[in-house]
């Protein structure tokens, strides 16, 4: 009961229709926070909801040929009434339930369903790789002539070790300094313990600069709990701030 609870269940799927209200109210979000956007008049809003809908097809399209999204359908077991996903690759007319092992057969007019890659899912829901990839994108901005990069670093202090000294979220060469960086989601992830490691990381990396960045949340917070803290300790570092563009609606075009 426990592993049962801990794990999910049911795996989410969208479709076309759903992605296309999400991305009708998204353009209304965008054009009431920018009014210069909003269409001069009726006509002229419903020809440029007919290109947006073409984009937005077309997006869902490169989504599906790069199996970032996975298309497939959705049928429901006669005997169990389980909820079954097939994969456009796997589908049969006839199969067996994955629950009762009854046979089901795929619908004769089925929906598409979209599916989003595991791997991708996992980045963005578990270990914060949109956030990363901002983080690292700013840190280039900081360079002139010269940036190296490489996320998600374990270090160990011998190779017999099991276990790792220490790890990072980001280490750049920028400008021939060493950054180390520590990335979050929200600005609260930045705890005291969080920052004692980041300082730490410093020392025995011997690195020559730390920067912190937070996808969300209240930067000037960040940085008040940031500035005394690394000055205190001698610590040179750099606050990365989010683009303006991570709180604006995802699909306005």
């Amino acid at each position: 009961m426990k592993l049962a609870r801990q794990i999910r269940s049911a795996e989410r799927e969208t479709t076309y229709h759903l992605l296309e209200e999400d991305f009708r109210k998204e353009r209304e979000a965008a054009i009431i926070k920018d009014p210069h956007l909003a269409p001069a008049d009726e006509e002229t809003g419903k020809k440029e909801w007919v290109e947006a809908k073409s984009l937005l097809k077309g997006a869902l399209q490169e989504l599906v040929n790069s199996t970032i999204f996975l298309q497939g359908l959705v049928t429901h077991c006669p005997a169990c009434g389980s909820r079954i996903w097939q994969e456009l690759n796997h589908i049969k007319q006839k199969f067996e339930c994955p629950g009762c092992g009854a046979t089901a057969h795929s619908p004769a007019e089925g929906r598409w369903y979209y599916r989003l890659n595991s791997l991708v899912s996992k980045a963005v829901s578990e270990h914060g790789t949109v956030a990363l990839i901002n983080a690292l994108a700013k840190a280039r901005e900081q360079a002139r002539t010269c940036f190296i990069y490489v996320p998600g670093l374990e270090f160990y202090k011998t190779s017999e070790d099991k276990a790792p000294a220490t790890e990072g979220d980001a280490i750049c060469i920028v400008d021939g300094k060493l950054w180390i960086g520590e990335v979050k989601s929200r600005v609260q992830d930045f705890t005291q313990d969080e920052l004692e490691k980041l300082a730490r990381d410093m020392r025995t990396l011997r690195g020559d600069v730390v920067f912190v960045y937070a996808q969300e949340g209240d930067q000037t917070k960040l940085n008040a709990r940031c500035a005394p803290f690394f000055a205190a300790k001698g610590i040179q570092w750099v606050h990365l701030y989010p683009s303006g563009f991570t709180d604006q609606p995802a699909f306005h075009l």
